[in-house]
């Protein structure tokens, strides 16, 4: 039988949801609440939800309940993961502590939150090559949230959890089941009130040996999931050689622009191959792809130009070909090379709207903000200097947060909240400080930083949109 058939045909899934969620293991604390009270910073209501360790930035997870409560789950003072829930009309922030201790300095361990079509909520984080931790409960509820396995299998070192949602509202959750080098990319479904597996889908060895991809996603609004894939022969990000590109509509068959389907999972030379720098060629894997009004994928990527220069590139299908372009070239050339989350590296935010991408090219030596038109893959300089959404560093005096001294590579950053956690529409924005990354390693209090290694925890404030 199919997923897509597969159905409990005796309990409505919203009683199967109950059922789900009450055979959760209780290990969770009961939640606590505190008034708050909103202050106004630059005319804006702005609400503390917590001190939250400032160690290293790592990505929080937050969404909009359909009570109206907003939702952030974040590792407190102490590294533990908490979930909060703000109302803001009854001014009041509850929170509860889940089972998961960060360690306190691996940027890749992110949280990621989605709030299902049906009312659930789920969260998954601390993970980077770890036994994935994921609890589950009811979004307007914050007491039922517990944590529990997700389908039980190939859960022992995952890493990079990613939630997507078809146009037919079905939730599903990617990650990646090993290691950097040697892992591959799995599926699931949220159905019926539970996750299933639905399809491994980016395998972990070609014909060369093993490997692991590093993918962005574009979800078409026919249902078609779009991927960019750069991948990498080991744990080092200097391995990283070829940058592909393949969509599919079942996630057990994928096609490429130039490929003719294959049956999952597919490697590199399965699907369609834009480019093949080889390693030690600046190769970075952070690709972008955004799809044109007409869903013609577009991708940008980021190695060394011809110069021998960090630079970023574009590329779109064009007949039977991969067409590509250079738009962005910094003065400089960075190494990249190493393991772990490494700081200084190029890095780019693609935010697409009509045929215009506008992009924040993050290039070592050269910073640029640029528009690119996806017919033609020109780039020009942005019209105005407004700070792209996709941007981490908070403008100054965002949620009234000044940053503290005796830090290493810190900074006061924010993050947009999405209604579902992952999409919909801007619910406000999340501003805290916390150091950079330092290749997932503890900090050393130096006379230069002498609070990085114990570093003061920052207030985590919501500001309303």
């Amino acid at each position: 039988m199919t997923l897509a058939r597969h159905r409990r045909m005796l309990l409505p899934a919203a009683s199967l949801l109950g059922l789900a969620l009450a055979a959760l293991p209780a290990r969770a604390e009961a939640p606590a609440c505190s008034p708050a009270p909103p202050q106004q910073v630059n005319g804006r209501a702005t609400y503390e939800l917590a001190q939250v360790w400032s160690g290293v930035r790592t990505e929080m997870g937050a969404a909009r309940a359909p009570s109206g409560q907003l939702l952030v789950a974040y590792y407190d003072a102490e590294r533990w993961m908490t979930v909060a829930a703000l109302d803001p009309a009854r001014q009041q922030v509850c929170r509860i502590r889940l089972p998961s201790r960060f360690t306190g300095w691996d940027a890749h361990n992110d949280i990621s939150m989605a709030v299902a079509p049906d009312g659930s909520l789920h969260i998954v984080g601390n993970l980077h090559g770890d036994k994935l931790f994921y609890a589950a409960g009811r979004a307007d509820d914050l007491a039922s949230v517990k944590p529990a396995p997700m389908v039980g299998r190939d859960e022992e070192r995952v890493t990079y959890p990613t939630f997507l949602r078809t146009p037919d509202n079905t939730l599903l959750f990617f990650y990646r089941s090993g290691a950097s080098g040697r892992g591959t990319w799995l599926v699931n479904r949220w159905q019926g009130g539970q996750w299933q597996r639905g399809a491994e889908i980016f395998a972990g060895r070609d014909r060369e040996g093993r490997l692991s991809a590093y993918p962005d996603f574009a979800m078409a609004p026919d249902g078609t999931l779009h991927a960019a894939i750069v991948w990498r022969r080991t744990g080092d990000v200097a391995t990283n050689f070829a940058v592909s590109y393949a969509r599919s509509r079942d996630f057990r068959r994928w096609e490429g622009a130039t490929v003719a389907p294959q049956e999952a999972p597919v490697g590199p030379d399965d699907i369609d191959r834009l480019d093949t720098p080889g390693p030690n060629k600046g190769l970075v894997n952070n690709p972008r792809l955004v799809l044109t009004p007409e869903g013609t994928p577009v991708v940008f990527f980021t190695r060394q130009g011809e110069g021998g220069n960090d630079a970023i590139f574009a590329a779109r299908p064009e007949g039977r070909r991969w067409v590509l372009r250079e738009v962005a070239t910094s003065n400089r050339q960075t190494r990249v090379a190493g393991t772990g989350a490494l700081p200084r590296l190029p890095s780019m935010g693609v935010e697409a709207e009509g045929w215009t991408a506008r992009l924040a090219a993050n290039l070592p030596g050269r910073p640029q903000q640029l528009e690119v038109d996806l017919r033609t893959l020109q780039a020009r300089p942005a019209g105005d200097n407004r700070r792209m959404a996709a941007s981490s560093v908070a403008p100054a005096g965002a949620g009234g947060i000044s940053l503290p001294q005796g830090l290493a590579s810190a900074r006061v950053g924010q993050q947009r909240v999405l209604q579902h956690g992952f999409d919909g529409e801007e619910q406000g924005r999340l501003t805290w400080f916390a150091q950079g990354a330092n290749g997932d390693r503890p900090r050393d209090c130096t006379p230069q930083a002498p609070a990085a290694c114990q570093p003061p925890p920052s207030p985590l404030r919501w500001t309303a949109p």
